[in-house]
């Protein structure tokens, strides 16, 4: 029974003392000082059994258990609180970055598109006539996924052209797929990069088998390969 009070009154000093005090040094040593002086008034005298002593720390062990349950329950509820606060602002930002991606994807497919109608209007003059004297106009293989955007049927040959448009000047990226085509149709593959899109004379760079000439870095964020713009006006002509 003895044991029981002093490990109860243990309990309370000691959350007691966590309560006034952020550091968990000057709660333990108040309960340590007090406890026998509490034990004294109890039986009269100030010695301590070791079985005291053992409800006296026990009782501070659970304390300190309750505490921290104590204090992770106020942490989670004012995390909740400030969540909820600051959830409107937050939900804003997002939209915006939402909207001004949306904007940027507008922009970079508008750009590709006036490449693409550039490309087209440049091969048409070149397009071969067929046995029935029927044109066979440049298509639009774009959607097809096949490594590159145009087949541009010339009298001196089938052209397989990949379309790069950008509306200042830069750097372009290729894909793993768009590269490896390059690859397996050499001198039949060509590189249309179209720069300054969005102006009235857009600058035309045209690279025959470009995996033969140009030597581009792979990213491994975006998993593409970058041209540089010095490689795109080195090694390209405007036939």
């Amino acid at each position: 029974m003895v044991y029981l009070v002093f490990f109860v009154i243990s309990v309370i000093l000691s959350l007691f003392c966590f309560h006034v005090s952020d550091k968990v040094g000057c709660p333990v040593g108040i309960f340590f000082f007090s406890l026998p002086i509490i034990k004294g008034i109890y039986n009269g005298v100030y010695s301590t059994t070791a079985g005291e002593i053992m409800a006296i720390i026990g009782g501070g062990f659970v304390a300190l258990i309750i505490d921290e349950i104590i204090s992770e329950n106020k942490m989670t509820k004012k995390n909740e609180a400030e969540y909820e606060a600051a959830k409107p602002e937050i939900e804003r930002r997002i939209k915006e970055k939402q909207m001004g991606n949306s904007i940027d994807q507008n922009k970079i497919k508008a750009t590709e598109l006036k490449g693409m109608k550039f490309v087209m209007d440049h091969e048409n003059p070149f397009a071969s006539i067929t046995s029935s004297l029927e044109v066979n106009d440049c298509k639009d293989v774009s959607s097809e996924n096949l490594g590159y955007d145009i087949q541009s049927n010339r009298s001196s040959g089938v052209r397989f052209i990949e379309v790069k448009a950008k509306s200042t000047e830069g750097n372009i990226l290729i894909t793993n797929n768009e590269w490896d085509t390059a690859k397996r149709y050499r001198e039949k593959y060509y590189l249309y990069v179209v720069l300054n899109c969005d102006s009235k004379y857009p600058n035309l760079y045209i690279i025959q088998d470009p995996a033969n000439k140009l030597d581009p870095e792979f990213n491994n964020n975006t998993k593409k390969y970058s041209v540089s713009i010095s490689q795109i006006k080195e090694y390209s002509n405007h036939s």
